[in-house]
């Protein structure tokens, strides 16, 4: 019985050589064992020409092809991890505190956003992130500042995802940084160059502070300052009043001059302040008083009159139309007058 076997069998097997039994050879089997043999070759060669760190390409014909054409180049895993001696190098000052907490956004190989606080970045989320050199973030943290309501709730988010924040900054600077020169000195030296924080910004911010806490203390105090002579002078108006009374029922007219009712031993000015009688009758009579140290005069139309301020009658009476109107303004200009002859004195 005659044996039908390619070609490829008789050679493998050393039949050619060894029998000599005819053989009848199928010529489309012989053709298919070529091709499929040129394939396999073809596939083990392009796997010989890999990258180790890709490992071996599967067989797999059309649709393997097709795998590693859309695969492109990728950078091995290994190139990709940062070490702790490359973060710490990149962070600088406290370290170790960051370092915790990068560990949990890295955990399982992939970076993972987790939530964790940073008071720093809530309490002074500009300085922090001028400070830790995170200027896109400074910028918009600096705008966000000026809007009430907006800028709270933006700092209570900064405060929750500042550190992972950081944690992608520090690692997509590290990766563009390294080069060829991994975890050696050199290297390192441009990690604490690049990273690190500004030292420049903690005296700023202190400075900044201290000026704008002053600025808030002198606006705080100069009218509590201003207040406190002002009442001065309004008590002195009030004394005068009961002066006046007192002086008119032994005089049976009211004083016309400040003078008349200190000698009168009826009225007693404190140190600083000024007394002005504008005008006095039988009937009515109108007093000015203010303090050299204040920053407000006062006005009373007696006998039944009640204590105005200077701002107040020049802004009621526009355009006087009686004469005690006219009285009034009278007052508020010989307030004035002296007001301005004060502050033109060196």
């Amino acid at each position: 019985m005659t044996s039908k076997k390619t070609l490829f069998d008789m050679l493998e097997e050393g039949e050619k050589s060894q029998q000599d039994v005819p053989v009848k050879v199928d010529i489309s089997t012989f053709v298919k064992a070529v091709k499929q043999r040129e394939g396999r070759s073809s596939e083990q060669k392009f796997q010989e020409q890999q990258p180790e760190d890709q490992g071996a390409m599967p067989l797999g014909g059309a649709d393997s092809k097709r795998k590693s054409k859309n695969s492109g180049k990728i950078q091995p895993e290994s190139q990709k991890e940062i070490s702790d001696k490359e973060f710490i190098a990149f962070i600088g000052i406290k370290a170790d505190k960051y370092l915790a907490k990068f560990e949990r956004f890295r955990g399982g190989g992939n970076d993972k956003f987790l939530t964790t606080w940073n008071w720093a970045a809530f309490l002074a989320n500009f300085w922090w992130a001028l400070y830790r050199k995170l200027y896109f973030w400074a910028l918009i943290m600096f705008i966000l500042d000026f809007i009430p309501i907006v800028n709270f709730i933006f700092a209570l988010i900064f405060g929750m995802s500042a550190n992972y924040i950081y944690y992608r900054h520090a690692k997509r600077k590290i990766l563009k940084l390294r080069g060829d020169e991994r975890e050696t000195d050199e290297g390192l030296d441009n990690l604490r160059k690049e990273g690190g924080v500004n030292g420049w910004v903690p005296v700023t911010a202190v400075i900044v502070a201290g000026v704008s806490i002053s600025g808030i203390i002198v606006a705080v105090s100069i009218p509590q300052y201003y207040e406190h002579y002002n009442s001065i002078a309004r008590s002195a108006l009030r004394d005068a009043v009961t002066a006046q009374e007192l002086y008119y029922l032994d005089h049976k007219t009211y004083a016309h001059s400040t003078k008349d009712l200190l000698v009168s031993g009826w009225l007693t000015l404190p140190e600083g302040v000024g007394m002005e009688v504008i005008t006095a009758s039988k009937q009515s009579y109108v007093l000015l008083s203010y303090h050299k140290k204040g920053n407000e005069g006062f006005i009373v139309k007696g006998p039944e009159g009640s204590i105005m301020s200077v701002s107040d009658v020049s802004r009621s009476i526009t355009s006087p139309r009686t004469n005690e109107e006219w009285v009034l303004l009278i007052a508020c200009t010989i307030y004035d007058t002296w007001r301005n002859s004060v502050g033109k004195q060196p």
